[in-house]
């Protein structure tokens, strides 16, 4: 009996072990730093600072930051981050430069694509969703690399004249590896 328990034991250790050393592995390149999921903050934020990359934390207590890159003066936008218990659980990072135009983006949609078929991802789950607001519609579709923590969001926003941006038609990428909450 004594055989039994042991042999179960080793192999709930064994996938215990194979489900964190997969969560380690996945990773993704923000900018020139690549960071992955359950990373220390320590060391994330060290890396962050040493590419000269700019933090800033959203919201409270600190655990969620925008990813900026000063480029000739100005501030971009490359992605966010967002911590738990001190962690790396959440990483956005942005596809498409601002102001992008048609082939910038289809040129985005190109290497995301090329980086999810990269990752050894066997399945790909696609949804999509629709959303109408009296400021207009938001239509996002997601592709979901089955038994990983990846997925990708092509987001088209069609806003109506009152947006306070004065944006009215736009669209995002973006790469995102999420730990479940």
């Amino acid at each position: 009996m004594k055989h039994h328990w042991f042999l179960l034991s080793l192999s709930v250790l064994s996938q215990i072990m194979y489900a964190q050393t997969k969560v380690a592995q996945e990773s993704v390149n923000l900018g020139s730093v690549r960071l992955y999921l359950g990373q220390s903050r320590t060391d994330v934020l060290a890396s962050m600072a040493s590419a000269q990359y700019q933090l800033t934390a959203v919201g409270e207590g600190k655990t969620n930051y925008g990813v900026y890159l000063q480029t000739g003066g100005k501030f971009a936008l490359v992605g966010n981050i967002a911590f738990t218990n001190d962690r790396l659980t959440f990483i956005n990072k942005d596809w498409n430069p601002d102001e992008s135009s048609d082939y910038d983006l289809a040129k985005a949609i190109f290497f995301a694509s090329k980086s999810l078929n990269e990752q050894d991802c066997e399945s790909v789950r696609l949804t999509t969703s629709s959303n109408d607001q009296r400021s207009g519609q938001i239509r996002t579709a997601v592709l979901s690399c089955v038994g990983t923590h990846r997925r990708f969001e092509i987001t088209a926003f069609d806003l109506d004249r009152s947006n306070p941006t004065g944006q009215q038609k736009a669209a995002s990428l973006s790469e995102i590896l999420q730990l479940e909450k």
